[in-house]
């Protein structure tokens, strides 16, 4: 972050290709006119993609030699590096610096090793341009198309999932290719922390600790397997062992969600209490009275400053149990 942008990044940041056609020009050029900031121009062209028919794909249509042009004026359908690039050229066309950012966004708790995986599906594209008195600002031109993309992740996309295609949504197949697939991934990442990326001396002395010889290749290669093996003894039983009951207050709740699921109203895994009831209340207008009242029950014991409270528990397991979603 700078306080003041030097000409060369100026320069750098306003330069645009050779042969761009007029259309590009032109749309800067009405922007201009129809807002009277560069903050302004900024949402201006946000809106463009928002209210024209922009589609969120991986698998565009080819655009040519000239594929900004291409893309924002004929076949308009394109990924996150489509949105960025494009909005960042028309912005430079309108005088404002900008430039293009990649990196990743989104990312998901593995519950059994404590850690954020990052994978290649989460790579994104987004942009950052200079207005007055505030510096660089980000502006993530995709979330203007594709929303779910950005607050979610890629997989949040049926298209470009492939577990639902192949095993359905939020079926008992999927659950389990979700949970193998974050166990595995815990027991390779174990098995780089505390072996492969062991250096020589430290490997040593936990051979040693084993009472194994380093020097002897039999006794390493048994080692491993003994190692792998009881690992996934251990991460069989963990998963096959049945969980304890939940404390009252969660399983009302999750009574609650099972009968809205019976309905088709299925909670996301990362959908808060409050955006879930606004869901319910807007799908089956008549079943909004009750979520919210069952709602504001479940937040204030859970989250509120009385979680002990007893009246209010007994309001909300009397509303639960009188609760139908038909």
């Amino acid at each position: 972050r700078t306080d003041y942008l030097y000409e060369p990044m100026r320069s750098r940041a306003l330069q645009l290709p050779d042969g761009m056609g007029d259309d590009i020009y032109q749309l800067a050029r009405q922007l201009r006119a129809q807002y009277h900031s560069d903050e302004a121009v900024v949402t201006g062209m946000l809106r463009y993609f928002r209210e024209q028919p922009f589609y969120y794909t991986l698998n565009p249509p080819p655009l040519g030699a000239h594929h900004v042009e291409a893309f924002l004026f004929k076949t308009r359908r394109g990924f996150c590096e489509h949105y960025a690039s494009s909005f960042t050229i028309v912005m430079r066309a309108a005088g404002i610096p900008a430039r293009v950012v990649t990196g990743y966004q989104g990312g998901e708790m593995n519950p059994y090793g404590d850690y954020m995986v990052v994978r290649q599906s989460d790579a994104h594209a987004w942009s950052e341009v200079w207005l007055p008195e505030q510096g660089w600002v980000r502006v993530d031109p995709t979330a203007a198309v594709a929303p779910e993309r950005i607050t979610r992740g890629l997989e949040s996309l049926s298209e470009f999932s492939i577990t639902p295609r192949l095993l359905g949504q939020n079926n008992l197949l999927s659950r389990l290719w979700r949970t193998s697939s974050m166990s595995w991934d815990a027991v390779n990442n174990f098995w780089y922390q505390w072996v492969i990326n062991y250096d020589y001396s430290a490997q040593q002395r936990l051979l040693a600790r084993m009472g194994l010889d380093s020097s002897n290749g039999l006794h390493i290669a048994l080692a491993i397997l003994t190692g792998v093996g009881s690992v996934l003894v251990v991460v069989a039983i963990f998963m096959l062992w049945p969980r304890g009951a939940h404390d009252p207050v969660t399983r009302l709740y999750l009574k609650f969600c099972h009968r809205l699921a019976g309905v088709g109203l299925v909670r996301g895994a990362n959908e808060g209490p409050l955006d879930f009831a606004g869901r319910v209340a807007g799908g089956r207008p008549r079943l909004a009275t009750q979520a919210y009242l069952i709602t504001r029950y479940y937040v204030a014991l859970r989250y509120g400053r009385r979680p002990e409270d007893k009246a209010i528990f007994i309001q909300f397991r009397r509303a639960v149990r009188a609760f139908r979603a038909h």
